[in-house]
């Protein structure tokens, strides 16, 4: 049994959505826009707030669910009793992050106040008996879809601006693949979880996706999946974003890894991931000899 409270409070899943936030600063190393530090401060300290309040309330109205589930009533804190002190803790951090949330995206513009709104909203939606969206086919992906993108859009969109999101030069192209990247992993990561899930939800009569269309089509799917993927992080080498497109491999490479841990033989992202790693070095050695290459 798990007894860190911060892995019970999905510590490490918290610091793995949290870091699309910080996609726009990465790629602005190579392109140096102006923009101001503490604004950037508010907007990811918003969405960090975020990103704790989304896994802590899944994981307070999933408990019903997961009290069904050995494993996931160890880990869950919520299905302690209300007396244990990790569901105690678990509860407070659950409403400071919602009032932090608010409060760091107000701070840093309309704007962002106005994401950390409908990313509290949703994460509410999403779980909570009201409307559990998590439980509703396609909804439960296309909120996941959401939940990721709002991590992301608010500092990329307050350093680049709204107009990157339409148009066919080199910054809305960009734009598109990361956008597209971001929101493939979203679904892969609820797939990969909906999958071990199927009997759970099938037992608790949650009408989830992968309940509904069945394994063998999201199994399709999902390779349908890497290889939009590996288009859209092939997209950002030719745009040079040579940086952020090494961290997209690295992030699902490992990711990947560890959620097939038996199955490495049978990871072609993994195998495709070295290949595209490969084009990068020397697409960057080349672009430094040749600078118009």
């Amino acid at each position: 049994m798990q007894t860190n409270v911060f892995y019970r409070l999905r510590g490490p899943n918290i610091i793995g959505t949290t870091l699309f936030a910080f996609t726009a600063l990465i790629l602005n190393l190579r392109q140096n826009n102006n923009f101001d530090l503490l604004g950037a401060f508010f907007i990811i300290l918003s969405m960090v707030f975020f990103n704790i309040y989304i896994w802590i309330s899944n994981d307070y109205y999933d408990a019903p669910f997961d009290i069904e589930d050995e494993k996931k009533s160890k880990r869950n804190v919520f299905c302690e009793s209300p007396n244990n002190r990790d569901y105690k803790i678990g509860l407070v951090v659950m409403w400071f992050s919602l009032i932090a949330g608010l409060v760091s995206g107000f701070l840093a513009s309309f704007i962002s106040f106005l994401f950390a709104v409908g990313g509290m909203l949703l994460a509410f939606l999403y779980t909570s008996p009201v409307f559990r969206a998590k439980g509703r086919p396609i909804l439960d992906w296309v909120f996941h879809v959401v939940w990721f993108q709002i991590t992301f859009l608010p500092l990329y969109l307050y350093i680049y601006g709204f107009d990157v999101i339409w148009g066919f030069e080199t910054k809305h192209i960009q734009f598109y693949a990361i956008f597209i990247y971001i929101s493939l992993i979203s679904l892969l990561g609820q797939i990969n979880h909906q999958i071990p899930d199927y009997a759970i939800d099938m037992q608790t009569n949650q009408r989830t996706t992968v309940v509904v269309v069945g394994i063998e089509t999201t199994l399709k799917l999902r390779y349908g999946m890497y290889f939009l993927m590996t288009a859209a992080v092939f997209v950002l080498c030719l745009l040079n974003g040579t940086i952020l497109a090494l961290l997209m491999i690295g992030v699902y490479t490992l990711y990947y890894l560890r959620t097939n841990k038996k199955k490495v033989e049978n990871a072609p992202i993994v195998w495709i991931s070295f290949f595209l790693l490969d084009y990068l070095i020397i697409s960057q050695f080349l672009v430094n000899i040749f600078p118009n290459f």
